[in-house]
């Protein structure tokens, strides 16, 4: 009869003992689970920065031959302007 009271009792601990390991394991998972969240927040933001980047690179080229455009204006006022030495002059 003790023999069948202390198998049980041993079976009782082991049960405890993998319901302690279950715990722990849903911790684990549950933090996993929120880095996950934060790490996918953390790359819908980068995603975002990357957009913007690329609108501003796009945007690059119309705003050079702005520039570019400013200056001609700029050097053909230069050149009309009397007694006014321009770059290719000596």
């Amino acid at each position: 009869m003790w023999g069948c009271v202390c198998g049980y009792e041993r079976l009782a601990e082991g049960i405890e003992r993998l319901n302690s390991y279950y715990e722990r394991i849903a911790e684990v998972i549950e933090r996993l689970s929120n880095c996950y969240e934060r790490v996918k927040k953390d790359i819908e933001r980068i995603n975002g920065h990357y957009e913007r980047i690329a609108e501003v690179i796009e945007r690059l080229p119309s705003r050079y031959k702005r520039a570019a455009k400013s200056i001609e204006r700029l050097t053909n006022s230069y050149d009309r302007v009397p007694g006014f030495m321009s770059a290719g002059s000596s």
